[in-house]
């Protein structure tokens, strides 16, 4: 009995010593360490002493107090840790502390962030689990040179970019000069782009290292109007589209998500993919738009609209050499929509609806917010989405060509007048030329009037 009693006390004490506090388990309590260093760490047993949820799963931390006698930009890494973990690194002390970065899962479930330190500062190191989870790891810091001093930190000295190109950047502290929107944009720098064409243009950061976010404005600095920002368009990367006045200067702002920053690449483009590419008495265009809204508008900038599908014909064709022009797998906007009245889809130009394309199960309103067809590059069928689609992010465009190309051979000419005069004097039903369902003088003289307008 007493062999199993001091068995009991034994095991109680190992259980208490296995689940005591770190003695860093508190901010107040912050190892004290300094420079590049590998350290083993362990949190089981911590409790929740960090400022809120930060980066909103941050539990059972322990804590660092780091500083290095030369500024520069730190990497703080738990990679290769036993479990999974979340970090935070803070300016100030520990009754006053300000959030500088965090990271949740960055290297499978374990954590790596970076940010720019300054000489001889103390930052706080918070490293914990999600949600609370334990184990052991490796706490790695490695600091590098400091990025150049930034230029353009602030709008008035944004640095000029011209024509359709590409510029590298790292917004490596910089600071938020301008309006915080989409995103939360943060640590921005600042560009100026004038356009040598009027149309849609893209500009995007896609394949930069790091979260962030683009707004673009016209106007000045102390007055700029916001046209288009976006967060997350090519996976944590950033893509705008908008239409732009031939030689018209905008203000474009880069920054990071909550502030984060890195190195890029920011590239400006012709919104126009292909075009255009003649069917029947149309053109055909394909663009970049990622609201329906958007999309016609630049329809509308090219004399045209949003297309307006008559035929399976006319469907294939826009889906495989227009949509699908690069045999790239794409979902566009058409201009089929129920925006007036639920339930009845009509064409943004006006014309009568005698094909759709629906696919399976739709058109069916999901969440009442669904009244805007995307065509899907992989079938050609139809769906009603909102009009803001994350996936749907090109506008197939219809501009109509001359309606006095009567044999659509692509060009109005004396061979369309003689054979509408046949058709005409044959009375056939093609000469109904303003479709009031009668071949008579009327459709001549609109034909004439027609043929005029495209010499």
């Amino acid at each position: 009995m007493r062999r199993t009693a001091f068995a009991l006390a034994g095991l109680a004490g190992l259980s208490s010593a296995a689940l005591a506090q770190p003695a860093n388990d508190n901010c107040s309590n912050a190892q004290a360490i300094s420079g590049p260093l590998s350290l083993p760490f362990d949190n089981t047993g911590a409790t929740d002493d960090n400022p809120g949820d930060n980066c909103f799963v941050l539990g059972a931390d322990i804590w660092y107090a780091w500083s290095n006698p030369t500024a520069g930009t730190v990497t703080v890494s738990l990679c290769g840790s036993l479990f999974d973990t979340a970090v935070t690194v803070y300016s100030g002390t520990c009754g006053v502390l300000t959030e500088v970065n965090c990271n949740d899962d960055d290297c499978g479930l374990q954590s790596e962030l970076t940010f720019s330190a300054n000489a001889g500062e103390t930052y706080y190191i918070a490293v914990g689990g999600f949600l609370g989870e334990t184990g052991a790891g490796t706490l790695n810091i490695t600091v590098s040179d400091p990025p150049p001093p930034l230029t353009n930190d602030n709008c008035a000295d944004a640095i000029a970019v011209t024509g359709f190109s590409s510029v590298s950047f790292d917004n490596s502290g910089a600071t938020t000069d301008g309006p915080v929107n989409c995103g939360s944009i943060g640590a921005d720098i600042w560009y100026t782009w004038t356009s040598p064409v009027g149309g849609p243009v893209v500009v995007n950061t896609c394949g930069s290292f790091y979260d962030s976010v683009i707004s673009v404005y016209q106007g000045a600095c102390n007055d700029l109007s916001l046209l288009v920002c976006n967060d997350d368009s090519c996976g944590l990367q950033s893509s705008a589209s908008f239409l732009a006045e031939a030689g018209r200067t905008y203000f474009i702002q880069v920054g990071g998500f909550l502030g984060e920053a890195g190195p890029g690449t920011l590239s400006f483009s012709s919104g126009i993919l292909t075009g255009p590419v003649p069917f029947g008495a149309s053109e055909y265009y394909l663009a970049s738009a990622l609201r329906w809204d958007d999309a016609r508008a630049i329809a509308q900038s090219l004399g045209g609209d949003l297309a307006a599908i008559a035929s399976f014909e006319e469907n294939e064709f826009l889906r495989s050499s227009v949509l699908g022009f690069d045999g790239q797998d794409r979902r566009g906007w058409i201009g089929f929509n129920d925006a007036a009245v639920e339930g009845t889809f009509v064409w943004s130009n006006g014309e009568a609806v005698g094909f759709t394309n629906w696919n399976s199960g739709e058109p069916n309103n999901a969440n009442g917010t669904e009244h805007y067809a995307e065509m899907l590059g992989s079938s050609g069928t139809w769906n009603d989405v909102p009009i803001n689609h994350g996936p749907t992010r090109f506008a197939l465009i219809e501009v109509p060509g001359c309606r006095a190309d009567f044999n659509n051979d692509g060009q109005a000419d004396f061979f369309d007048y003689l054979d509408f005069a046949s058709a005409f004097s044959a009375e056939d039903p093609s000469a109904d030329f303003n479709d009031d369902g009668q071949v008579d003088f009327f459709d001549f003289l609109d034909f004439v009037a027609a043929f005029s307008e495209c010499e």
